[in-house]
């Protein structure tokens, strides 16, 4: 086996060697104090003293040594076995004049075979005459210059009282005898966190291989010594992180327990808001509906019937209104030619009232009755019945406001009048854009606000009359004239508009909200109270969507939807699918 390599040892009066670590510089110098203080010859324990002679005689005067004591002994220095093998769990040291008679490989490969719980061994042998008093000091001087980090970090502060040896760390000491049959000196000392679970206790362990050593069998005594301690000697059982462990499992079942219960609120408040919002809109259906039957039973009247032939016919008064705005305009050359603004796909307000009037009660019926077989928290299928409900009430109250005439009915054609000429006036605007004027639709929404208004005057006085009752006829022809109006402008808005858009033309948000329908349908929200012109196109959709039966309500909304404008046809569309979720 090739020689080790060592480290020169320390003797006392010579200088410590210096360590690679502050923790060894600290430790080699507290010992060389220690044992320098230890070591030093001391003083002669008795000194003669002379009398002083007078001054004439100068004599020195000092202590003089006693002739009988003995001579003082030179200091011998302190030596400790370096590393002969090393392993994962064990560092073994032996002196050189016993490493012949060791086998380390075997040793080191006995411990390794155990189970050591992880324990780290510093195993050092020396052999009479050693520089070290006991075992006990070789295990001093081990753990202060072995090559390990088996001594405790603050050994300095707490070695006495915690102990010098670090966490998970046995060092253990053996001085053989130089004669055979006389027992060996063995000195274990463990870690902090280090417990001898062994029977017969530290005595026990250190006890093993006695009998080996007596007979000077090293090897195995070394192998029994070793393997009793990596086996009697374990690792104190820490509680504290399975504890943390067990803490944070508890931890995170509690917080999964207080989220779950938190989610089940939520969910069962969700539930509750929307049941109190399903008893809501029930209410409000079956007042709506209880509002139906009764003007179904006392209805608007005279009202034109509904047009049974091609939509053309149906459409010939909305064209004779526009006709008669257009001679009454007064500017023959900004007049618009007969039909020349026609939406070819509206049909009159008149006969939209009377589709809304035809089987209302039932309809009205066969609504509350779909509210009452939904469940309560179905709130969105009950707000689409309570929509379609109220849609059809508010166009019949206005209706019925327009009819009986009064303060109430003047007000009311004046908020349409003015709505009219609020959309005139953006359209006013939109003709002020830089470039706009170049459009070829620029010339139809002109004429179209040159001419609408001139009409409007003459419809305001026709108004008049009517609130005033002066004229039997009714509201439905002038509401019939308004629509024309109205379905004139919107297709002026959308040519020019789309025309602006693909010129690149920016023109304000309120003129292209225009070019995308009646504003109302446009932005998704309901038309005023005074609209009734919008009111109605929002009911028709709505009473077509509301048709008792399944079949009756598909080919009833498509049959709205073709004959309304753009936003009623929007409106009727929404209606529909709404309809078809419930």
């Amino acid at each position: 086996m090739p020689a080790p390599h060592r480290t020169p040892r320390p003797h006392v009066g010579a200088p410590w060697p210096s360590r690679t670590s502050a923790k060894g510089s600290l430790r080699a110098a507290t010992l060389a104090l220690l044992l320098g203080a230890a070591l030093a010859p001391t003083a002669p324990a008795a000194a003669e003293t002379t009398t002083p002679e007078p001054p004439s005689s100068p004599a020195p005067v000092y202590p003089t040594a006693d002739p009988e004591a003995p001579p003082a002994e030179e200091d011998e220095p302190l030596v400790f076995p370096g590393r002969t093998a090393e392993s994962e769990h064990l560092f073994l040291s032996v002196a050189d004049a016993l490493e012949p008679r060791v086998d380390a490989a075997a040793v080191t490969s006995a411990l390794e075979a155990t189970d050591h719980h992880g324990a780290q061994l510093y195993l050092g042998v020396d052999g009479e005459p050693s520089s070290s008093s006991s075992a006990a000091q070789l295990v001093r001087g081990l753990l202060l210059f072995g090559e390990t980090d088996a001594l405790a970090d603050d050994w300095l502060e707490n070695g006495r009282r915690l102990g010098f040896v670090g966490d998970d760390w046995i060092v253990i000491g053996v001085i053989v005898p130089a004669e055979p049959g006389v027992p060996a000196d063995v000195s274990i000392d463990m870690g902090r966190n280090m417990d001898v679970v062994a029977d017969g206790g530290l005595e026990a362990i250190e006890a093993a291989g006695a009998e080996d050593f007596a007979a000077g069998r090293y090897t195995e005594a070394l192998t029994r010594l070793a393997v009793a301690a990596g086996t009697g000697i374990q690792p104190r059982f820490d509680a504290r992180p399975m504890l943390a462990g067990a803490g944070v499992v508890l931890g995170a079942g509690l917080l999964g327990y207080w989220l779950v219960g938190v989610r089940r609120r939520s969910r069962a408040d969700a539930v509750r808001s929307a049941e109190r919002r399903g008893a809501a809109l029930r209410g409000g259906i079956r007042a709506g509906a209880g509002r139906l039957r009764e003007i179904a039973q006392r209805p608007p009247g005279p009202v034109p019937a509904i047009p049974s032939a091609t939509p053309g016919d149906a459409e010939a008064p909305r064209d004779a209104a526009i006709r008669r705005d257009a001679a009454t305009a007064g500017d023959a050359a900004t007049a618009p030619a007969p039909g020349t603004f026609h939406a070819a796909d509206e049909v009159p307000a008149s006969v939209r009232l009377a589709r809304v009037l035809d089987g209302l009660a039932e309809r009205a019926d066969t609504e509350l009755r779909r509210a009452v077989e939904l469940d309560v928290g179905d709130v969105e299928s009950l707000t689409a019945i309570r929509e379609r409900v109220d849609a059809q009430v508010a166009a019949l109250e206005g209706v019925l406001v327009l009819e009986r005439g009064g303060p109430a009915a003047r007000q009311a054609w004046e908020r349409q009048f003015s709505a009219h000429a609020e959309r005139l006036r953006l359209a006013a605007d939109g003709l002020a854009v830089p470039g706009a004027r170049a459009l070829a639709s620029a010339h139809e929404l002109l004429a179209a606000t040159v001419g609408h208004t001139t009409a409007l005057d003459g419809l305001r006085e026709e108004a008049r009359r009517i609130a005033s009752r002066l004229n039997r006829a009714g509201p439905y022809g002038l509401l019939d004239r308004v629509d024309a109006l109205r379905a004139e402008l919107d297709a002026a808005f959308a040519a020019f508009t789309a025309d602006a858009a693909g010129a690149r033309i920016a023109l304000p948000e309120e003129v292209q909200a225009q070019g995308r329908g009646i504003g109302f349908a446009a932005e998704g929200r309901r038309p005023a109270e005074h609209d009734v012109v919008g009111l109605l196109a929002l009911a028709a959709a709505a009473a077509a969507a509301g048709a008792p039966g399944p079949a009756s309500a598909g080919s009833s909304a498509a049959q709205a939807t073709s004959e309304s404008g753009p936003a009623e046809r929007t409106e009727s569309a929404a209606r529909s699918r709404k309809e078809g979720r419930a």
